[in-house]
């Protein structure tokens, strides 16, 4: 938190530093400093924020409140990256059931998103990535995550370190300690000290 807060003071309207720091109070249940951050990241129009910001609704049981600003934030991502980004009727599906209150219905959506959007042997997008980790289930993220860290998803690492159900059922399932020696996350571990959330 010191380091993430220090870039934050040194750039301060750096939005991207912005969402890292809204992603890290998510996981430590600071969720109102959360919500505030990632909207301020969103209106310095680094809409990758957007789903921090949707988190952040979630993580306070304001399921409609995420959806909507899930669905905002897919918006805006389509209008940047265009092509590159993972196609908008497929959001706009996703946002209804993505942060329903019923773990089961977020599950079901993680299959269906996986099966439709990954394909094996690529790197899922940051957005989907992260998708998974809210809706679940367990199985589908060290799925999608595959065998070493893909580029640009630090962010997702940081997601499920996370105090809601699912973020938990990562932490706590038998593939997540095979899944940290494969990310190089158990070697940072053995170096650093290991996270007090294992326990």
């Amino acid at each position: 938190m010191p380091y993430v807060e220090k870039a934050v003071s040194l750039a301060p309207i750096q939005g991207r530093n912005l969402q890292i720091l809204a992603t890290v109070k998510l996981a430590n249940g600071d969720l109102e400093e959360a919500d505030i951050m990632a909207k301020r990241a969103c209106d310095m129009q680094h809409h990758f924020a957007c789903e921090t910001f949707a988190a952040s609704a979630f993580a306070m049981g304001k399921y409609e409140l995420a959806g909507q600003r899930l669905l905002q934030g897919s918006r805006y991502l389509t209008e940047f990256l265009g092509d590159k980004f993972d196609d908008p009727a497929v959001w706009e599906k996703i946002v209804a059931d993505a942060y329903s209150p019923d773990q089961s219905t977020r599950e079901a959506l993680g299959e269906w998103i996986k099966k439709l959007l990954f394909v094996p042997g690529t790197f899922p997008s940051i957005p989907l990535a992260q998708a998974i980790v809210r809706s679940g289930p367990a199985s589908a993220f060290f799925e999608i995550m595959g065998n070493a860290p893909p580029p640009g998803t630090h962010g997702t690492l940081l997601c499920i370190w996370g105090q809601t159900q699912n973020c938990v059922e990562i932490r706590t399932h038998p593939e997540f300690m095979l899944f940290a020696e494969r990310m190089g996350m158990t070697a940072a571990w053995e170096k650093y000290g290991y996270p007090d959330r294992l326990n």
